[in-house]
């Protein structure tokens, strides 16, 4: 397994670097990385975990509404001039958030951020690697989706200590500092050093058309419709669970800052479950492995129903990790299998779009049931939806095998 991965990445460093820059960056879009914010902006702006929670569900959704619009402009233009305006997006965001004088401020700077961080970033590098790489795409997937993992193990230490000596508004400035000085430059010397994702743009200009797959045919076709519930659970879910880490921390008896301490192993075993996917998925297919990547959430769910202890909240983290490591491959290798590549970009936007009206909802509805004291319900709650969303996924590729 090492060595296909040495032979694959000495092959196509520069192509898989710059995809792996943009899932890195989109951590700044990511609700991990805003939960670190989410004390100070409440505090700031005296919104209680319902209200705040209600604000970032609309900006949230806002973002949905507008991601397969934006998305599918993948499909038109070349890719490095898809990642700049993405970027500068990312940039406005933060002086937004830096300077935000009041609520409709805050609303816009969160809605910035998701738009360009969460989705177009994260589209970026998933609908262009999924697109480039052949036969090589789980492979390919597994380390740009290592990006993901890395932001959730490095950014929280470095940005919580930040936070703590200089506030919401030096933190801010300082990423869209980091932006300017790093993410350009590098993403305009990867680019120009690649390969398939510099070729891949002259395909685009140069390709005679074909027939595509429109964004909204989709939902006309019960195998999407099927899969969909399975593709959005595990965001939809960490979404809430993430956000309001630090009220639950405190109705369930957990020490201060205990998510946050043994948050790295989320990331560690979500960096740990890519590697082992993607050869996996080159050589068995996303639509043979797809439905079993949900087991190791839902466990690690009934463990933390069922264990009254500070030390579930680690057997949930890796559980979690596992999923969205496994997850992560899957999903952006399945599309491609199901649907081709002609169109990927309208297809994953209106996905995206699917996926970012779930964790739009999330939030708020956790923050009601939190407010209520309502723990119990919650968990099996979430249970309950994961176990749904696997049937759900079972019937919609025995669908896609009869349809053949």
């Amino acid at each position: 397994m090492a060595t296909g991965y040495f032979s694959f990445l000495k092959s196509r460093p520069y192509d898989v670097g710059y995809l792996l820059l943009h899932s890195f960056t989109s951590s700044f879009g990511q609700t991990f990385f805003i939960a670190l914010f989410v004390p100070h902006f409440r505090s700031q702006f005296a919104l209680s975990s319902a209200q705040f929670g209600l604000m970032y569900s609309m900006a949230t959704f806002l973002n949905a509404l507008i991601f397969p619009f934006a998305g599918a402009y993948l499909d038109k233009i070349s890719i490095r001039k898809f990642s700049t305006g993405t970027g500068i997006l990312i940039l406005l965001a933060c002086l937004v958030l830096a300077f935000a004088p009041g609520v409709a401020a805050l609303f816009m700077g969160l809605t910035l951020i998701r738009l360009a961080g969460q989705s177009l970033m994260t589209h970026i590098s998933a609908a262009s690697g999924a697109r480039a790489f052949g036969s090589d795409r789980g492979k390919a997937l597994s380390v740009i989706n290592l990006g993901f993992p890395i932001g959730e193990g490095l950014l929280p230490p470095v940005v919580g200590l930040i936070l703590s000596r200089w506030g919401n508004s030096f933190g801010f400035i300082l990423l869209g500092i980091s932006l300017v000085a790093v993410f350009f430059p590098l993403s305009r010397f990867l680019y120009k050093k690649s390969v398939l994702i510099s070729g891949q743009d002259h395909e685009l200009t140069t390709s005679e058309k074909t027939k595509k797959i429109y964004r909204f045919d989709l939902l006309l076709k019960p195998k999407f419709i099927l899969l969909v519930p399975s593709m959005v659970c595990p965001p939809f879910l960490l979404t809430g669970y993430f956000l309001h880490q630090a009220s639950l921390a405190t109705m369930l008896n957990w020490p201060a800052l205990w998510v946050a301490t043994w948050f790295f192993l989320y990331a560690f075993s979500r960096i740990a479950a890519s590697f082992v996917i993607g050869p996996l998925t080159d050589r068995y297919t996303a639509v043979r492995l797809y439905p079993f990547y949900l087991f190791p959430i839902v466990i690690s769910m009934f463990m933390l129903f069922l264990w009254d202890s500070s030390w579930a909240c680690l057997v949930f983290l890796i559980g979690s990790g596992v999923t969205m490591g496994t997850g992560s491959t899957l999903k952006n290798a399945l599309l491609p299998e199901l649907f081709g590549t002609k169109s990927l970009g309208a297809i994953r936007s209106l996905s995206g779009m699917l996926m970012a009206i779930a964790t739009a909802l999330s939030p708020w509805l956790f923050g009601i049931l939190i407010d209520g004291n309502r723990v119990s319900l919650l968990l099996i709650s979430s249970i309950s939806v994961i176990a749904g969303s696997y049937v759900l996924s079972l019937i919609g590729l025995k669908i896609n095998r009869l349809s053949r």
